[in-house]
């Protein structure tokens, strides 16, 4: 039940239950009631109906706030698995697109195409510029994905 159908029940309740006592403490029954002593109103089934209305609207007041305390603590408890489950899905993916650079550049180093050690870059045969080209743009692509996921 959602916490806006829970606060409508609640209040249609309360009105119901003030709209109750509302009717069985009349404005004709005062002068009756001043006629009668403490331990004679006290012993009248209106006062007894009265006492339950007000002991259920306690109890429906108190229900409430208790609830509404527990949806809040629902809510807050799935948001935050909700962000849990977001930065655990973003990591993976950095991850994921960290090693398929590292792979990348390994590759590159493994066909001879680096200038890490101070050297050129060797391009002579066809086969090397193809595969320079080819990891080239997989690391363009890799970037770009890079850049979706900062943004």
């Amino acid at each position: 039940m959602t916490s806006g159908k829970l606060t409508l029940i609640l209040s249609i309740t309360i009105v119901v239950v003030i709209g109750l006592i509302i009717i069985f403490i009349n404005p004709f029954t005062y002068n009756k009631l001043a006629l009668l002593d403490a331990k004679d109103i006290k012993d009248t089934i209106r006062f007894e109906i009265i006492t339950s209305l007000l002991q259920l609207l306690v109890v429906v007041i108190i229900g409430g706030i208790v609830t509404q305390l527990f949806k809040a603590a629902e809510f807050s408890k799935q948001q935050a698995q909700i962000f849990l489950n977001l930065r655990m899905d973003f990591l993976k993916r950095l991850g994921d697109i960290y090693s398929a650079v590292k792979s990348a550049r390994r590759v590159l180093r493994a066909d001879g195409l680096t200038t890490k050690f101070g050297g050129e870059l060797n391009l002579n045969t066809l086969q090397k510029q193809n595969s320079y080209l080819e990891h080239m743009k997989s690391l363009n692509k890799l970037q770009l994905s890079l850049e979706d996921l900062k943004r």
